[in-house]
């Protein structure tokens, strides 16, 4: 066996992509102190509008790609503005979780009424042909994968960070009442937040369709597998998305290769029961002090 090409190469690809969903789904919850469960709609939604586009409405490629890419994004603000918004300051968080269940399920209506719930194949690749990288056999998409999770996540944090707008969407997270007392509005912060997870959905869509079938099951797959990388590098931290999906990455190819397929799930699970056990705020994240 060889371990950089069998264990560290694939695990740093599949966590790449992890690290992208974790990145959507860290900065809704960032602000808004929800969890999108949609999000892996909108994700599997930016590859399936392309091909839509371009089969059935002979639409150009480049066109295709930026059409779909709007529409991912106007459907987060739709999202937000009738399952998210409305629900920002109730305590309980039972509102929100069932609200983005139903706009998932209806955007996964959606795609089974458009291709009859079918697996697609994404043929607008960026390389599938081998190349050899120092040693290491990859495609262009792998390589692709790795260096857009590292750009995407390296610029949306020096944008919470380095700009007047991510400073004050950081306000908001840190303090809601605070933020809006100075003016700031917290339903502009939750739309701008939602924008900015639709554009990642595309982006993770199209990166991850040339390697894996298009459908409903791409994006629950890669939703959940997100939610622990998030969970592992603190829900709500930009830079724990990264550290988090390129460590269940490696963790997830590691128990296949020396496990196989069967043991992927109880390590999944088994992961996120030991860090809500050991450290339930993630590698990032602030621990949570209770007022009494």
């Amino acid at each position: 066996m060889n371990f950089v090409n069998d264990v560290v190469w694939p695990g740093l690809v599949s966590g790449s992509l992890f690290a992208l969903v974790a990145l959507g789904i860290n900065m809704v919850e960032r602000v808004t102190k929800v969890v999108n469960f949609a999000h892996a709609q909108l994700i599997y939604w930016a590859p399936l509008a392309t091909l839509l586009l371009t089969r059935q409405f002979d639409v150009p490629v480049a066109l295709a790609f930026v059409l779909a890419t709007l529409g991912v994004v106007a459907a987060a603000l739709v999202e937000e503005r009738v399952a998210i918004r409305p629900f920002l300051r109730r305590g309980s968080a039972l509102p929100w979780i069932l609200s983005t269940l139903a706009v998932g399920t209806l955007l996964e209506r959606a795609a089974y009424y458009q291709f009859s719930g079918e697996p697609q194949a994404f043929t607008y690749n960026l390389g599938q042909g081998p190349i050899d990288l120092a040693g290491i056999r990859t495609t262009g998409s792998e390589i692709t994968i790795i260096v857009v999770a590292l750009v995407l996540v390296g610029a949306v944090t020096l944008f919470w960070r380095s700009t007047l707008l991510g400073r004050r969407l950081n306000a908001v997270a840190e303090d809601l009442d605070g933020a809006t007392s100075v003016g700031i509005s917290a339903a502009r912060a939750s739309q701008l937040v939602m924008v900015g997870s639709g554009l990642v959905a595309a982006v993770t869509g199209f990166v991850a369709a040339p390697s894996l079938q298009v459908g409903p099951s791409l994006g629950l797959s890669l939703l959940f597998n997100g939610f622990v990388a998030a969970a592992i590098g603190g829900i709500g931290s930009l830079p724990g998305s990264l550290l988090g999906g390129l460590s269940l990455g490696l963790l997830l190819q590691f128990a296949n290769v020396h496990f196989g397929t069967v043991a992927i799930n109880a390590v999944l699970f088994g992961t996120l029961l030991v860090v809500y056990l050991v450290r339930p705020q993630g590698l990032f994240g602030d621990r949570v002090l209770r007022s009494v």
